[in-house]
């Protein structure tokens, strides 16, 4: 099969993911490239298929998520070409929770800016040495494990019965309310997808799985992260913090550095005197937002393991109405 260059096609070919995978293993630098290589990515390439960017459309909006992969000194070029392609196609471009080492390059391509929220990094040795000794999290530990709660790590392929009693975890966990499985940025609960990933399960005392995380491949030495993190209805109080805790715990035991928690949704956005109307909009849906999607709790839930926030930012196009469009794209890219 031949693979064109650069490759524009809506329908990603099969040589397409290869060589995109390639690349983010060579050039990833965030947990959130390892989505990338989700079928539901488009692939622009640069001319010579040193770079890429991985993106999806809806509302006329080609949203990349991230930043692009490849040699830095090619990015700058790689967004250009993105841009003039999107404008081909009369569509506008977007990059989503990229970093600041681009910021320059977005604007210089008339992208407006706006921070959508920080990521949680967490410095594992600071996590084993003080964090996990403070009480919010000896104290759960030496409850749950008083009352018979035990943490296992699972290593892949899983048996179905493991996947059969996750999957009962996962339906009892989406039947809360706001609750749903999403898309783009994040896995959602496959059979196939869990059956070559590590798990790291908890059960009660009497050997009922009641939560369950699945760590997903790093694409930057030194990091781990993971997708879903699901637990039943009738979970006790701060099981999660548990089951996060001897995660951290043992990969830091493995070698690893840091635990990126994801993104803390608009965390701090809008708050500062010289916010401009995009960030005061933002922090406005957030503050009518938090009571059903729970954004502070899920930021409080993340401030506990003491990160350090990494600010991550939306770059559109279009003013306003580019911004409108660029979040019902989004909103249509990320419901699975």
């Amino acid at each position: 099969m031949t693979c064109p260059s650069p490759a524009p096609a809506p329908e990603p070919v099969l040589c397409d993911r290869a060589r995109a995978e390639a690349l983010v293993h060579r050039y990833g630098r965030a947990p959130l490239d390892y989505f990338k290589l989700w079928p539901d990515k488009s692939y622009f390439f640069s001319a010579d298929l040193a770079s890429m960017i991985a993106y999806g459309t809806a509302w006329s909006v080609a949203v990349s998520l991230g930043d692009p992969i490849g040699p830095a000194p090619e990015l700058p070029a790689l967004v250009e070409s993105f841009a003039g392609f999107c404008a081909r196609r009369h569509t506008r471009a977007a990059f989503y929770q990229v970093g600041p080492h681009l910021i320059a390059t977005y604007r210089q391509q008339g992208l407006h800016l706006l921070k959508i929220g920080e990521e949680a990094m967490v410095d594992l040795e600071r996590f084993a040495i003080r964090t996990s000794r403070q009480r919010p999290f000896s104290r759960p530990r030496r409850r749950l494990v008083a009352e018979g709660y035990r943490v296992t790590y699972q290593r892949p392929p899983h048996a179905a019965g493991v996947l059969d009693e996750a999957e009962e975890v996962s339906r009892d966990w989406l039947s809360l309310p706001g609750r749903r499985e999403h898309g783009f940025m994040l896995g959602r609960f496959d059979r196939e997808y869990l059956t070559w990933h590590p798990l790291v399960v908890v059960r009660d005392p009497s050997g009922r799985l009641v939560g369950f995380l699945n760590e997903v491949p790093g694409v930057r030495p030194g990091v781990a992260t993971i997708d879903l993190m699901r637990h039943r209805r009738d979970a006790p109080n701060a099981l999660m913090d548990y089951l996060f805790s001897e995660l951290m715990l043992r990969v830091y035991q493995h070698g690893y550095r840091w635990f990126s928690l994801g993104l803390a949704p608009l965390a701090g956005t809008g708050e500062g005197d010289g916010a401009g109307w995009p960030e005061r909009l933002a922090h406005e849906v957030f503050e009518h937002a938090s009571a059903v999607f729970s954004f502070k709790g899920l930021r409080a839930f993340k401030a506990k393991f003491e990160p350090e926030w990494k600010e991550r930012y939306l770059a559109y196009q279009g003013g306003r109405l580019g911004l409108l469009r660029t979040a019902l794209a989004l909103g249509r890219l990320t419901r699975a």
